[in-house]
Formats: structure tokens, C-alpha cells, sequence
């Protein structure tokens, strides 16, 4: 048994029976749930909608960020 399975299993022996129901329900779920995403065709209405002086802001205070490193950050 792996390392993850012993760990899973230890763990699941100190859970209660309602405990357990719940876990079962929530692993069922587990891989069968897509994340939702719009199709980029509807996204396509919003092309423009941004003026190109704001883009031009955007994309230079992108490029300052990303030369500059804030080790305090994390």
C-alpha cells in the first residue's frame, strides 16, 4: 500500500458514519465534474469595448511588473 492509500486509510477509520457518507458523496463527484467556460465566440462582442489608451496603460504597467521581483510578496 502506498504511502497515500495507508494515509487515506488511517484518516477514513477515524471518521464517523455521517462523516463517511459525505466523503463517499463528495469522491463520486470527483472527475466527473467540467469546469464551466464561455465559448470564446461569445466573447467576441467584447472585442474593442476596451479604449487603446487603457490597453497601452495596461500592457506597459504589465511590462514594469514583470521585471520587478518582490521577494517580501509570499
Amino acid at each position: 500500500m502506498s504511502p497515500v492509500d495507508q494515509e487515506l486509510a488511517e484518516r477514513l477509520a477515524q471518521l464517523g458514519p455521517e462523516e463517511k457518507r459525505a466523503l463517499l458523496e463528495y469522491m463520486r463527484t470527483l472527475g466527473t465534474q467540467r469546469p464551466r467556460a464561455t465559448p470564446g465566440a461569445s466573447l467576441l462582442r467584447f472585442v474593442g469595448s476596451i479604449p487603446k489608451k487603457d490597453l497601452q496603460q495596461i500592457r506597459e504597467a504589465i511590462e514594469q511588473d514583470l521585471r520587478r521581483v518582490d521577494a517580501n510578496e509570499w
